[in-house]
């Protein structure tokens, strides 16, 4: 009896459609904060997390390439997250947190529930529980990325998927905010009126999202412009210009001019320092600087120039305020500095994943004044929540994909340019975690994970010389071991 089994080819493409479609859409519903949008998140991410692993047990050809201990590091931390939601003997908990036990009691007071003081690492294990899960589900996400995107020209598409996701939420904010509406599908929008949101409440994750898919757009620009043919005489010149890579061409530098608004217009600091740090890494990462210098002159200056002069725009006004903001009490550094308190009392296991908002109040000095969520500080808030132990492997998986993508062997110019476009999201994304809290925003930690799963896919792609030699290799040992060994898939 004969069993027929789906093509690893057809799983992967339904997994890459499935995928495309849902990071176009995951951003629309305010950045995806809501708790329906939350739930919608982490079970689509563990759903497909389960699939993906499902099938990679079942067809080992399509278990990732990458290396190995780049994909356990985000499991550890799914690991510490249910860690500290496990019930521990009072005796084992007095020894792992230490001084921490004065701040679970504090905690537990503060939400009026001295009766059932938690047994677990976590002060908050309800919030710690909602964190883990959606943990748990971008690594599904992550995983997923990997399986499906394994060459060159699927790794294309999801930049194209990327783009397009960016493009639209700059040009719908573009538009909100410069005819005056200021509404997202209906909202009638009550804070940031002055600036650009897109469908993000918050004028800096908007910008953070921009950011993150800026490196993206300037990789496909650049590699449509690599395919440029020389025209010898002017009918060709005139001909040149109805074809498909040059309308591509024009089509991306629109695209890219629209995000370089849309950044300009949301007036958010970190986003417009992210921007230009995206846009100075494709700069000096790229042969051609000629080119992208010319690029970023059209795309970036002109249509600067045409909102100066229209006064929409006051370009650095809000940099102006920078000054006074860091001095002002109960700004960001004061923030900063009570939530290295909470790392000094819980230095370990910190005081719970997600429960930042019910211990920081018992921290807070009085010059702060107002309700703080999160620490403005995705790098801080990790250490107070999960301690040295979760900064230690967030900074490990964080430095060890940027190591594995800069020694990565070169294949070709496309690789090269696709690792230079995920080393620049990644580092954009690492900036501005230190000055705001994107990550927490469903939405952009969504393309985070894209792109570090991106980048561990193309650690995987190997140049077909090396695959032949891989392919003669793994053939030797499997008549040895009488074992089927997956054969790594090579560009095209």
């Amino acid at each position: 009896m004969t069993h027929t089994r789906l093509p690893c080819s057809g799983i992967r493409r339904a997994i890459r459609f499935v995928l495309i479609g849902f990071l176009l859409s995951v951003a629309l519903p305010f950045g995806a904060v809501g708790p329906t949008s939350v739930f919608v998140v982490q079970s689509f991410g563990l759903l497909l997390g389960v699939l993906t692993l499902t099938l990679c047990v079942l067809r080992p050809e399509l278990k990732p390439t990458a290396p190995r201990w780049l994909l356990i590091v985000p499991w550890l931390m799914v690991a510490l997250g249910l860690l500290q939601l496990v019930p521990l003997p009072d005796g084992v908990l007095e020894i792992l947190v230490g001084k921490s036990h004065a701040l679970r009691q504090s905690v537990a007071e503060w939400q009026g529930m001295e009766a059932v003081l938690p047994r677990t690492l976590s002060s908050v294990p309800a919030e710690s529980l909602d964190a883990t899960l959606r943990l748990l589900a971008y690594c599904g996400i992550g995983l997923a990325t990997i399986v499906a995107f394994r060459r060159r020209r699927d790794l294309r598409l999801l930049a194209w998927g990327i783009c397009g996701a960016a493009t639209f939420q700059a040009a719908y904010g573009s538009y909100e905010f410069l005819s005056g509406r200021q509404q997202i599908f209906g909202y009638v929008k009550r804070f940031y009126l002055e600036d650009a949101s897109g469908t993000f409440i918050n004028r800096n994750h908007f910008a953070n999202f921009l950011a993150i898919s800026l490196p993206f757009l300037w990789f496909l620009l650049l590699e449509s412009l690599t395919t440029r043919e020389a025209a010898s005489t002017w009918k060709q010149r005139i001909l040149r210009w109805t074809q498909r890579e040059t309308l591509r061409r024009w089509t991306l530098l629109v695209c890219l001019s629209i995000v370089y608004v849309g950044l300009a217009l949301s007036n958010s600091r970190a986003g417009l320092i992210a921007g230009s740090l995206a846009t100075a890494l494709v700069l000096f990462g790229s042969g051609r600087r000629r080119v992208v210098v010319t690029v970023v002159l059209i795309a970036l200056l002109v249509p600067t120039t045409y909102l100066v002069t229209r006064q929409e725009l006051t370009v650095g006004e809000r940099f102006v305020e920078l000054e006074d903001n860091l001095r002002k009490p109960g700004g960001r550094p004061t923030v900063w500095a009570a939530t290295t308190q909470i790392v000094r009392d819980a230095p370990v296991f910190g005081a719970g994943v997600g429960g930042f908002e019910w211990v920081f109040p018992l921290y807070r000095p009085a010059t702060i004044r107002t309700h703080w969520d999160h620490a403005h500080n995705d790098w801080l808030q990790l250490a107070a929540e999960t301690g040295l132990v979760g900064l230690g492997l967030a900074l490990l998986f964080f430095l060890g994909l940027l190591v594995a993508l800069g020694r990565a062997e070169k294949i070709d110019e496309t690789a090269t340019r696709l690792r230079g476009a995920i080393v620049a999201a990644i580092l954009t994304t690492g900036f501005h975690a230190c000055f705001d809290f994107s990550l927490r925003i469903p939405a952009n930690a969504t393309f985070f994970v894209v792109a570090c799963g991106a980048g561990l896919a193309l650690l995987g792609i190997r140049n077909p010389a090396t695959a032949r030699r891989f392919r003669a290799s793994q053939q030797g040992s499997s008549r040895k071991t009488q074992k089927t060994i997956p054969v790594i898939e090579s560009g095209e």
